[in-house]
């Protein structure tokens, strides 16, 4: 009698030890809970991360493309512009500039041209700004500016004529166009979120051109 009731005792206890279906289901619906939330933040941390660094980069393009594009201005002392067109009281074009430049060396070659050209989104490529620089013959293209939406550049007579005069004729922008004033909107998908940065530059004067 005291073997067989031992036996039951720790039958009984082994028993009580053991997981129940419902303990099992239980434990299991934390688990799955558990993991989404662990999911959901690791998702959005790193949807943050990538956001970053897509600005970091839209950012160090802008500041990059808006240096070349003030010392090619600046610097040159013509201008002729493809594709202008009116918008309200200002001349624009959002297709491109070609900027010529004095040849100070005087040896004959053909003259320095740089050409700024747009080329739009095309259904899910997104737009890009080319640079081509041309000198004695030889032309180096590269690609300076990424992901554009917009883009546009406004032409305005030289500084001290009123507000109402900043720009002139249509037909004579070649002719009238002193500073030019450079806009973009630039813009990176990441799944469902878009990234979006603005440049929005002030007028750079063509220094080398004569102020009528």
């Amino acid at each position: 009698m005291t073997i067989s009731s031992r036996h039951k005792a720790h039958r009984a206890q082994s028993t009580r030890a053991a997981f129940t279906l419902v303990e099992l289901l239980i434990g299991v619906s934390l688990s799955v809970a558990l993991l989404a939330i662990i999911y959901s933040t690791f998702l959005v941390l790193a949807r943050g991360a990538i956001g970053t660094g897509n600005y970091a980069e839209m950012s160090r393009q802008s500041r990059n493309v808006m240096d070349i594009f003030a010392g090619d201005v600046r610097t040159a002392n013509g201008v002729a512009v493809a594709g202008p067109s009116v918008s309200g009281s200002s001349v624009i074009t959002s297709t491109g500039i070609t900027l010529s430049y004095p040849n100070y060396l005087d040896d004959g070659t053909d003259q320095t041209s740089v050409t700024y050209l747009y080329t739009p989104p095309n259904g899910a490529e997104p737009g890009y700004l080319t640079r081509s620089e041309t000198y004695g013959g030889t032309t180096d293209a590269r690609v300076v500016l990424n992901d554009i939406i917009r883009f546009e550049l406004k032409f305005y007579k030289a500084p001290g004529f009123t507000f109402a005069a900043a720009a002139g004729p249509l037909d004579s922008v070649n002719s009238w166009a002193k500073s030019i004033e450079m806009y973009a909107e630039l813009r990176r998908k990441l799944v469902s979120t878009n990234n979006t940065d603005y440049i929005i530059t002030t007028r750079f004067m063509m220094r080398n051109t004569s102020i009528d």
